[in-house]
């Protein structure tokens, strides 16, 4: 669509893009929101292990839908040769997430220390600023392709299967790709401390 010049065919893919990526995560939302035991249960038989990261996943999954908008966004933009807002938005989201996981995981500045709380919030605000800095970026400063949040609404039938039959190998090579990395991880969740501690150390 950008090469040929139709602008509103870059708006439709990204109004598509982004509703199927926001679908997809709150799907994943819903599941480790309301059962979030059963599925770190999959990848550690350890209790204490699990306790933790119950405690941050109940945070972390508010920035599946907000990552999820973020890449789509951004894809959008990439779409249209325009990469630099990419590498900004993300080189800030990471240098705020450093900071706020020093000054919330420890204690620092007056904030409490909250161990992986701390983290797991770290990560939301960055990710909340990340998706602030590219939405004034693609709302307000971008002058290719001019997105209106209302033009993010429609919904093109036509174009969403053409979208999931040249997406689809994509997407499911994604998710076999992760499902592959699950099953590594769980495997050695299920193995003790020890094997964990020394697979970390080996892979870093």
């Amino acid at each position: 669509a950008w090469g040929e010049g139709r602008i509103g065919g870059v708006k439709s893919m990204a109004a598509i893009s982004s509703k199927v990526a926001v679908a997809v995560s709150m799907v994943l939302f819903t599941i480790c929101f309301i059962m979030p035991h059963g599925v770190l249960s999959l990848l550690s038989n350890s209790e204490d292990i699990i306790a933790e990261g119950m405690a941050y996943l109940k945070i972390m999954v508010f920035t599946y839908p907000i990552f999820a908008f973020t890449q789509a966004m951004l894809s959008m933009l990439r779409s249209v040769e325009t990469v630099l807002i990419g590498f900004v938005s993300s080189s800030f989201a990471l240098i705020t997430n450093l900071i706020l996981n020093y000054i919330m995981i420890y204690g620092k500045l007056g904030c409490p220390a909250m161990g992986v709380r701390g983290a797991a919030y770290a990560t939301l605000i960055a990710r909340a600023l990340e998706l602030s800095v590219v939405c004034v970026y693609v709302f307000g400063i971008d002058k290719k392709i001019k997105l209106k949040l209302k033009e993010l609404i429609p919904f093109d039938k036509a174009l969403f299967k053409t979208y999931f039959k040249t997406g689809a190998p994509v997407f499911f090579s994604g998710v076999l790709w992760g499902f592959a990395q699950m099953l590594q991880t769980a495997i050695l969740g299920h193995t003790t401390k020890e094997a964990i501690a020394a697979n970390s150390i080996a892979s870093t």
